[in-house]
């Protein structure tokens, strides 16, 4: 009597999902949407969406080449576990015409536009709906082009039953042959976004001109001032998964009835396999069922009623017809051990954040502890309205560093800033200047965005550190010039170490430093033989001379791939500008 019930069950939901044409499936964090939820979607606002706005000299077509990582899979043969190369032509595709809608009920994107490829007008539209990490996939509908996939990047918030996508990023692909793509980027911002950024770059240039004339400024509140350069870049986005958005990877199907059961695996393991601690579901049962009897290639045999009363040893009866369909179908009762197969899956799957352990870490000072990191800290710009989601932090006082400020709680960063902070410190202490413990400022504020007097400091990946000085022992401001005058109190030979140390890594994008103390390193690099050596020349080209900061550096972090949703500054300086 279950059985049919689960069957009865089954087909009303079959039937509410075809005459819709879309699945009710788990999409969202917090449980099934409903038809009406999608059809609310569509009564959503189109909304138009321009080209990622840049500033750093990034209009030119160029092309980028990526490797895409492949998980090793047991069996797998070793071409098939060798990453591929693919290559992505920016700024080469024209697109016009972009609006995009987002519900809030069910997070359905729909993405309408037109692109010109080769002078051919291609029609793009798009749907998808956003997962539980911000995200959405836009596959091809209606009569959109099929060489068109789009991946959307959520700015806002999503919790249950509500999404706030208001402000967005979408990375566009055109597929022109299988290991070539052309990419575009869009976006997106909200009327508050854009508020928030004037009202900014009003008070930082009201901060900046104070600054100007106050030639002996607190350096206890010595900030940004508003003259931090900020080019403005693309987003990191996933560019590793063109391909799987074009459906080239594995990813679950839907299973027919007809379809033969996959290959045997144990209880709990396997895609759609009950675990040992749970009952099988109701459509693994029934898939289970139907697979067993799609199975036999002789006609199905009926039991007979003596066979159903008591059931060992079963006694089958030969039959020429099937059973009706009113009788329910004999299921394995939830303790016996069914065939597994893969549980039917919605078209829309909900994906996984992507996994962190695929690609080695970049580089070679924060190789350790990158399996379970924390990702997509980092929301936005260094500025201009950037914010810093499930922020890490950093002790006030710890065995190697100490911060000036504690009591304003500025301490939060995204993984990548504490990491390199802590192994700068580390090595500060025990080696550069032994026993020395670094003076920290600033970090961002527990959810990022505006920090005044800062300009930057909003996605936690920037800090402020003080130099290494002749009073680094004792807690106060490290000053190496006041009043414009050189104090002569830093300590060249131990700072020069530190952004060698720095300029190392390529998670380190560069550090900020008064414009009258840049000289000063390149000629102390001179005279050590380092101008033209390789990491001489690596630290000064990441080395930028700005007016303030003469007690402290400014660190800034580049926005890495475990931060999709972060938008980079401008390309590294290239020559070291001594």
């Amino acid at each position: 009597m279950r059985s049919l019930y689960v069957l009865l069950a089954l087909l009303v939901l079959a039937a509410c999902a075809k005459s819709n044409n879309r699945p009710v499936g788990d999409y969202r964090p917090g449980g099934p949407f409903t038809l009406e939820d999608v059809a609310e979607d569509r009564k959503a606002p189109w909304a138009p969406v321009e080209k990622v706005d840049r500033t750093d000299l990034r209009e030119t077509p160029r092309t980028e080449e990526i490797e895409i990582p492949l998980k090793s899979e047991e069996g797998a043969s070793s071409a098939e576990q060798t990453p591929q190369k693919v290559q992505l032509l920016l700024n080469q595709m024209k697109v016009q015409d972009t609006k995009i809608s987002v519900g809030k009920k069910a997070g359905l994107v729909r993405l309408s536009a037109t692109a010109l490829i080769n002078e051919k007008p291609v029609v793009i539209k798009l749907e998808g709906h956003l997962n539980e990490d911000s995200t959405a996939d836009l596959t091809n509908v209606e009569d959109g082009d099929e060489s068109v996939r789009a991946e959307v990047f959520c700015r806002g918030e999503v919790r249950e039953n509500f999404y706030d996508c208001e402000s967005l990023f979408v990375d566009l692909y055109y597929k022109i042959e299988d290991n070539k793509f052309y990419r575009e980027q869009l976006e997106l911002e909200s009327e508050q976004e854009k508020a928030q950024k004037a009202k900014e770059a009003a008070v930082a240039a009201q901060i900046a001109a104070a600054h100007e004339q106050e030639a002996n400024q607190d350096p206890e509140e010595e900030g940004d001032h508003g003259d931090i350069p900020e080019p403005l870049g693309t987003y990191v986005g996933r560019p590793e998964r063109v391909k799987q958005l074009f459906g080239t990877t594995k990813k679950p199907e839907p299973i027919a009835k007809e379809q033969s059961p996959v290959r045997e695996q144990p209880v709990g393991k396997g895609p759609g396999a009950p675990s040992k601690k749970e009952k099988p579901s109701a459509e693994s049962m029934n898939n289970s069922a139907s697979s067993s009897q799609a199975k036999p290639k002789t006609k199905p045999k009926t039991p007979s009623p003596a066979a159903k009363r008591n059931p060992a040893p079963p006694v089958p009866q030969p039959t020429a017809k099937p059973a009706p369909v009113t009788t329910p179908v004999a299921t394995p009762e939830p303790t016996a051990t069914p065939t597994p197969t893969p549980n039917p899956a919605p078209v829309v799957v909900a994906r996984p954040k992507p996994e962190v352990t695929v690609v080695p870490a970049r580089v070679a000072l924060d190789v350790n502890d990158e399996q379970n990191r924390p990702t997509d800290q980092a929301v936005g710009g260094y500025s201009g309205g950037g914010k810093l989601e499930n922020a890490s932090t950093l002790d006030f006082d710890g065995d190697y560093h100490y911060f000036s400020k504690p009591q304003e709680r500025q301490n939060y960063a995204t993984y990548d800033l504490v990491r390199v902070v802590k192994l700068l410190a580390a090595k500060i202490y025990k080696e550069i200047f032994p026993g020395i413990k670094i003076r920290i400022n600033d970090f961002s504020a527990r959810k990022g965005g505006y920090l005044p007097p800062h300009k930057g400091h909003q996605n936690g990946l920037e800090a402020d550190i003080g130099y290494l000085t002749v009073n680094s022992d004792k807690k106060q401001p490290q000053h190496a010039m006041l009043n414009g005058k050189w104090l002569g109190t830093m300590k060249m030979k131990e700072m020069w170490s530190v952004f060698k140390f720095l300029a190392a890594s390529d998670r380190v994008s560069l550090f900020y430093v008064n414009k009258a103390i840049k000289p000063r390193f390149c000629s102390y690099a001179s005279s050590q033989g380092e101008l033209n050596s390789e990491k001489g020349k690596l630290a000064l080209s990441k080395m930028t001379a700005i007016s303030s900061h003469t007690s402290h550096f400014h660190l800034r972090m580049e926005c890495s791939r475990y931060n999709p949703r972060c938008r980079k500054d401008g390309d590294t300086p290239k020559n070291t500008g001594c």
